[in-house]
């Protein structure tokens, strides 16, 4: 089966301290899924998400189709930027060529494997040390990953 909605998922019984103890004494799972920016003419119901959630969850994790569920519940949150495959090369970088014009924020291009939040902060730092260059002030340090393989942009 190829995921048509999940693109990540989280088994907070395994990294969350109040979760993990409810684990050990129930012996149950607390897993979330998340669909970052999905199309909502292919799901255009609540049932329609919950249904493909459940589905791909057994695809990922098939020991849980044995498991009873216990509680469910759909959040459906419209606060995340969205980036279609190819649109890498139109984004701005955080310098342009106007002096005083600076971008910052999860929309922008980044030299580095980045998302969300992540990025936010990166590109502000950028921005930042943008500014402390012209200024001729020493600017701040920031460490990445060296994108190899998939992660290389």
């Amino acid at each position: 089966m190829w995921l048509t909605l999940t693109d990540s998922i989280t088994l907070y019984h395994r990294i969350q301290d109040d979760y993990i103890a409810w684990a050990d004494k129930t012996g149950g799972s607390v897993v979330e899924l998340h669909a970052y920016c999905y199309k909502e003419t292919e799901f255009p119901t609540q049932a329609d998400l919950l249904a493909t959630f459940e589905a791909e969850l057994y695809e990922i994790v098939p020991s849980l189709r044995q498991a009873q569920m216990l509680h469910r519940q759909l959040v459906n949150q419209k606060n995340f930027a969205g980036f279609p495959p190819g649109s890498f090369a139109q984004r701005p970088e955080t310098s342009t060529a106007v002096p005083n014009l600076i971008f910052a924020g999860d929309w922008v291009k980044m030299p580095f494997p980045c998302g969300l939040m992540e990025r936010a902060v990166s590109s502000g730092l950028l921005a930042a040390n943008t500014i402390l260059q012209r200024q001729g002030v020493q600017r701040r340090p920031l460490l990445s990953v060296n994108p190899e393989g998939i992660l290389k942009i």
